[in-house]
């Protein structure tokens, strides 16, 4: 992302983290929000589900400014955030799969060497 990607009165989206996402789980943790104001350090945002703002530094990756633990962070667009969410489940099943102590999956030969081919070949996409 890059400050020129924002407007004034933009849809973006937020995905909770932290204590703000206490609770929460799959689409309940993405937050539709409006940017307020875009200025040379921070890009703000009003989230609809409480009164105030959230301002995101712009020169650190639109990291969420706060003297403690982020609870936001900042998405274009809600397909970003699902696509982060699935990533993060398949990630999570490929470790569980291949766990040294879990041995509930048996692949086979073919199907570990083909799968190895295809994530070495693959890029990241992000």
């Amino acid at each position: 992302m890059k400050k020129e990607d924002f407007h004034k009165g933009q849809t973006v989206y937020l995905l909770l983290l932290s204590n703000a996402a206490r609770g929460k789980h799959g689409e309940e943790l993405i937050m539709e929000s409006t940017v307020t104001a875009i200025g040379n350090k921070y890009i703000t945002v009003s989230p609809g589900y409480y009164r105030g703002s959230v301002r995101f530094e712009i020169d650190d990756n639109f990291r969420q400014h706060s003297d403690y633990s982020p609870e936001h962070k900042l998405f274009l667009s809600r397909q970003e955030i699902v696509n982060r969410m699935e990533k993060e489940k398949l990630l999570c099943w490929f470790r569980n799969s291949f766990r040294i102590f879990s041995q509930n999956k048996d692949f086979s030969l073919t199907a570990l060497r083909e799968a190895k081919e295809i994530l070495e070949k693959s890029e990241v996409e992000e």
